[in-house]
């Protein structure tokens, strides 16, 4: 009788079953349940899930921790218009295996969206998430263009340029755009289905002085067929600023029978000012000849091969 009174399913919370977030805070939970949901509900429980991502978030109140759980299922969520996170303080959650690449709470590009997602709120928490444009469009530049600040990303998939027609100048996976104090922990941002070309872009996109900015733990990758496409490329002198750091991630790049080597993993602008990017002695390269090939002195690493002292140029040795 002891062990019945204290195994109560009101202890069983989805925080337990997939590693997400305690909430001390208060706030309602939402659900969306693509698949079995529907809009005539109240969404206060997976009985009573929303079916729409719009009419979910809807119910969301900024500013009073409020937690929107998708229910992955047969059915994702195509988007004919993108998506703007501008609640503060409002969190939302995939309800599915947490496997990173192949995350079954996922988004789709249903129509050339410029970007797919937009956040524009601060303090938010995404978890267990997958994010994918690959609209066949030269005006869908990317998947997810981050504008606020303090958000925290768990296990989120991040894909943009999912089609040879987005080979395009400036488009990107995931956009930093006056982006400040977020962290990106095991992530998966990048594609290795669709080539990259000779365009200008990259995966990880700086832009407009973000600054203080987090990964650690995540794997950011691309399919090339040129080996001047790049995963992190800062826009211009006043792309970054303060710092951003890589805690043990690892960077690849890919290609038909591991024929082209990338040459750098960034690219930064001349006269960066004010302005580091380090990555710690567990982050790893692979098939990239260089973190930094033009060596403007803003990218440290603390791995064995460090390149010219005080450049922070070099790579991880390839064993």
């Amino acid at each position: 009788m002891f062990w019945r009174n204290n195994a109560r399913i009101k202890n069983l919370t989805v925080e337990n079953l997939i590693g997400s977030f305690s909430n001390p805070g208060g706030g309602t939970d939402f659900w969306l349940d693509p698949t079995n949901g529907n809009d005539s509900n109240n969404g206060f429980s997976r009985k009573r899930a929303f079916k729409t991502f719009a009419v979910a978030y809807a119910a969301l109140t900024d500013g009073k921790n409020d937690r929107l759980f998708y229910i992955a299922g047969e059915e994702s969520i195509s988007l004919a218009t993108g998506i703007t996170w501008a609640k503060s303080y409002t969190h939302f959650i995939g309800v599915c295996s947490p496997v990173g690449v192949g995350n079954r709470a996922r988004f789709f590009a249903g129509a050339a969206l410029a970007t797919l997602v937009t956040i524009s709120g601060s303090g938010c928490v995404f978890s267990n998430l997958s994010f994918f444009n690959g609209y066949a469009d030269v005006a869908a530049l990317g998947a997810v263009k981050v504008t606020g600040g303090r958000n925290y990303f768990e296990n989120v998939r991040i894909a943009g340029m999912g089609s040879t027609t987005q080979d395009v100048a400036n488009a990107y996976s995931l956009e930093l755009n006056a982006a400040e104090e977020n962290v990106f922990k095991n992530c998966v941002i990048g594609l290795d289905t669709i080539d990259r070309g000779a365009a200008t872009n990259s995966e990880i996109r700086f832009d407009t002085g973000s600054s203080r900015n987090t990964f650690e733990d995540c794997f950011i990758y691309a399919l090339i067929n040129a080996n001047t496409h790049v995963l992190a490329l800062v826009v211009d002198a006043a792309g970054v600023d303060r710092y951003t750091r890589f805690k043990n991630c690892e960077f690849m790049s890919l290609s038909g029978n591991n024929a082209i080597p990338m040459l750098s993993a960034f690219t930064l602008p001349t006269s960066m000012t004010t302005a580091y990017i380090t990555l710690d002695n567990r982050c790893t390269a692979v098939d990239i000849a260089d973190w930094e090939v033009n060596n403007r002195g803003k990218v440290y690493t603390a791995s064995p091969d460090a390149g010219t002292a005080g450049t922070g140029c070099g790579i991880s040795q390839v064993i």
